[in-house]
């Protein structure tokens, strides 16, 4: 029996990098809801704006490298497998 997941390439650092850019990001938005102070405000559409550049180019370089996000179970499905070795 051939397991279809073993053709996968292996899972990018870069991958993990678009989820961890675009988490801060929501939570930066999140924070937006929240703040009152007109400095802080005004520092945190920088900061989302950064994020949102960052998150931007990272996706680019993903396009460019051909990566595409597995669907999850397809992840929980080799973490399975390895477990069970």
């Amino acid at each position: 029996m051939k397991l279809l997941w073993k053709d996968k390439p292996p899972y990018d650092p870069l991958l993990t990098e678009i989820d961890e850019t675009l988490t801060l990001l929501r939570i930066a938005e999140n924070r937006y809801d929240f703040l009152t102070e007109p400095a802080l405000l005004d520092a945190l559409c920088l900061e989302i704006k950064s994020l949102q550049l960052r998150y931007e180019g990272l996706i680019r370089q993903a396009k460019k490298r051909n990566l595409r996000r597995e669907p999850f179970f397809d992840q929980m499905a080799l973490q399975r497998n390895e477990e069970s070795k």
